[in-house]
């Protein structure tokens, strides 16, 4: 099936450059013109199913496709961001700043570490990894996945077969990804793009 993922638009969060997990942050007058701008790409590629996660920014800019297309928005939270723990809404600075050495590890080993009782890559791998394992047994050709930056990062690394690299998917990115299935469950593939 061809998966359309979405970083919802930007958010004020964003904007302030601030953690952002489970907690939220409105969309900006930017981010709702990125959600509307990416409803329009999608409208035309024969989208079936609509999932988002269950976050407020993620629903809000799944929302003008699922107006566009009357196909209803299903949310899951396993599409959820990475839970950022104790440096929840600080900025980048000010986690830096208030966890020096436990930030340092986690920027050595995204992986294996996390930030202050927070939430690791592996982590969020093994919940993205079982959302795409119920997906890939659904009857549908294209869907549009509305999500965040950790999980665009993880989706992108998976279908390269790289290595995790933070910060690639921007707000309001739309990508094309192929999930295949496979005898040993999927294969995520790049796309060729929309």
């Amino acid at each position: 099936m061809k998966l359309f993922v979405v970083r919802h638009g930007e958010t004020e969060a964003n904007l302030a450059k601030r953690y952002l997990g489970h907690s939220d942050s409105p969309l900006t007058e930017v981010g709702t013109t990125q959600a509307r701008h990416v409803a329009t790409q999608l409208s035309t590629v024969g989208i079936t199913g609509i999932y988002s996660s269950d976050l407020p920014r993620s629903i809000a800019s799944a929302s003008f496709l699922s107006q566009s297309i009357c196909i209803p928005i299903i949310t899951d939270n396993r599409l959820r961001e990475l839970d950022f723990g104790l440096i929840e809404n600080m900025t980048y600075a000010e986690a830096r700043h208030a966890h020096p050495l436990e930030m340092q590890r986690w920027y050595d080993d995204w992986e294996h570490n996390s930030p202050p009782e927070g939430e690791s890559l592996s982590a969020l791998q093994q919940r993205v990894h079982s959302f795409l394992s119920m997906l890939v047994t659904k009857k549908h050709k294209a869907v549009a996945l509305y999500t965040h930056g950790g999980v665009c990062d993880l989706l992108l690394s998976d279908a390269s077969g790289g290595p995790f690299v933070a910060s690639r998917a921007r707000p309001g990115q739309c990508f094309e990804l192929l999930l295949l299935p496979t005898c040993q469950g999927w294969l995520l593939k790049s796309g060729p793009g929309i």
